[in-house]
């Protein structure tokens, strides 16, 4: 029982290892297909076509999310969705309030300079995030960090796209290893671009985009305790490296 309740035949994708939520969508997606975009380049420009095209919901997590030439545009096009009856949702690690630009931000450095350029952006990330959750875009950082950081290393490295999921003859996701930020698009990284009945079994993700991850909400939903005092620490810290 045990075993049949993580193995099954999924449909297009042969026998495998599924999530317990997994639920075999009534609507038939058709066909499995399968597109390898094998830069960020050709992942970020395939993306903002699908964007554009987008009827009712767009689902995102990615590891890391930074206000800059790659993620700006990103937060830009969901923002200027708004009224627009477009269901947008995105989950982000808190790794961005650990490491920003692929530095880690709490690190005491004698290059000042880098330190207040490192503090700069992810100021600005957590402005833009703010701005995304003021027109209707539902952001939540899940992972927390934890009492002095102990669960620092309790990351969750999934990047994935789903948009309009649920319209079998719409849906297409993107699942692979691309962040939207400057430093991960210059990696030699790819993503797959998927449609058809390969999509049902990404579905259950949802689960934790709609509130799976409800006891999080402290720290998520609104400019926590916590948050603020991440904030007001590392303020500190940069002020006593200038």
């Amino acid at each position: 029982m045990w075993k049949s309740a993580l193995t099954a035949e999924l449909p297009g994708m042969g026998r495998g290892v599924i999530p317990l939520l997994y639920n075999p969508a009534p609507a038939t997606y058709g066909p499995s297909t399968y597109e390898l975009l094998a830069s960020a380049g050709v992942f970020l420009a395939d993306l903002h076509q699908e964007l554009g095209r987008a009827v009712s919901s767009i689902d995102m997590q990615f590891y890391t999310f930074e206000c800059d030439s790659v993620g700006q545009p990103i937060a830009q096009f969901l923002m200027a969705l708004d009224g627009m009856r477009i269901r947008r949702r995105m989950l982000i690690d808190q790794y961005i309030n650990l490491a920003h630009n692929d530095k880690y931000m709490r690190v005491p450095r004698r290059d000042r300079e880098l330190s207040r350029a490192i503090a700069s952006e992810w100021h600005a990330t957590l402005r833009l995030i703010d701005a995304m959750r003021g027109t209707n875009v539902q952001v939540r950082m899940t992972n927390p960090l934890g009492l002095l950081y102990y669960r620092a290393l309790h990351r969750d490295h999934r990047k994935l796209v789903l948009i309009d999921a649920d319209i079998p003859e719409k849906a297409v996701a993107y699942l692979g290893g691309i962040n939207p930020s400057e430093h991960n698009a210059g990696w030699n990284d790819f993503m797959v671009k998927i449609t058809g009945d390969a999509i049902p079994p990404l579905r259950p993700f949802n689960g934790l985009l709609s509130g799976v991850m409800a006891e999080l909400s402290m720290v998520t939903d609104n400019p926590s305790l916590v948050f603020q005092l991440e904030r007001f620490l590392y303020d500190d810290i940069g002020a006593s490296q200038r």
